[in-house]
């Protein structure tokens, strides 16, 4: 299998063991939030901060002992969204990292994991998130419209993960996605190309917020994808790994 197949099993694996679909529905009754933090964007180039310990294909990145601490970084270099991987087994999440992250600043915070199920969604809501992440390539485009209309009526924030011009076309006019993502990382795989993000940037709705994701380690690549309209860059190693991150993002946001 690739490392997309071995990840959604092991993810289908997981939610196999959560409560039942009305019990979730239940709880979120009961707990109906009104904390749901909004994301503001700038007209600047914006910056998605990810607190990311591992990935699948490069191992460990960083030992985040605190990501509190990590996340007050992002926040005073001025990100305008907070990316917290929740996945465990391949990210190396830990299990109140979402939560304690999102108690510790004012920004919102982006859910990022594999959702395959409404039941993470509930899930998401429950645990505090303000925003989370649809992959197309996990789910396909039926399930996204279904996710994506469940996310929306909880009040949270989606970004919506494509990967090729046809699956941002259909984020787009056909979901009504204004937040999307365009993935230069191949899931399957786990190898870039900068030139598929390149083409669906040159043909982007420029009325929605385009998100350029992963193949950011330097300035001089965020130059590149501020030069093909990305409105938002989502930056997970090179920042854990920066030695600055404050630095960082203040740089990007001054591009």
């Amino acid at each position: 299998m690739n490392y997309l197949e071995q990840i959604i099993e092991t993810k289908k694996s997981e939610v196999e063991k959560l409560d039942s679909l009305d019990n979730y529905k239940r709880k979120v009754k009961e707990n109906t939030r009104t904390d749901i933090r909004k994301i503001e964007w700038t007209n600047n180039l914006d910056v998605i901060a990810e607190i990311k310990r591992k990935s699948p294909s490069k191992g460990e990145l960083a030992q985040i002992v605190d990501p509190c601490a990590l996340a007050k970084k992002y926040e005073q270099g001025g990100a305008a969204l907070v990316s917290v991987l929740t996945d465990e087994e391949y990210f190396g999440a830990k299990t109140d990292d979402l939560a304690n992250v999102r108690n510790s600043i004012k920004l919102p915070v982006l859910r990022k994991d594999f959702i395959v199920d409404e039941r993470q969604i509930f899930q998401s809501y429950l645990m505090g998130a303000d925003a989370i992440l649809l992959i197309i390539d996990a789910i396909g485009n039926e399930k996204l419209a279904i996710f994506y209309k469940l996310a929306k009526s909880l009040g949270l924030e989606v970004l919506v993960e494509a990967h090729d011009s046809s699956q941002y076309k259909y984020a787009n006019e056909i979901i009504g996605a204004n937040l999307i993502g365009i993935n230069t990382r191949d899931l399957k795989t786990f190898k870039e190309d900068t030139q598929a993000m390149k083409y669906i940037l040159l043909n982007r709705n420029k009325d929605i917020v385009n998100v350029w994701e992963s193949g950011i380690s330097t300035i001089s690549d965020a130059q590149v994808a501020n030069e093909y309209g990305a409105d938002a860059l989502l930056i997970g190693q090179a920042l854990v790994q920066s030695g600055n991150s404050i630095k960082f993002i203040k740089d990007i946001r001054h591009i």
